[in-house]
């Protein structure tokens, strides 16, 4: 039960990851423009 939860922990924070990752290289390409 406990590793189920950790592993789904890590998943949401692995997305929250990605999202602000594609954030940031968005930002950067807009400056670019």
């Amino acid at each position: 039960m406990h590793f189920i939860t950790n592993h789904r922990e890590r998943e949401r924070s692995k997305t929250v990851l990605l999202h602000r990752h594609s954030k940031d290289v968005h930002n950067q390409s807009s400056e670019l423009v």
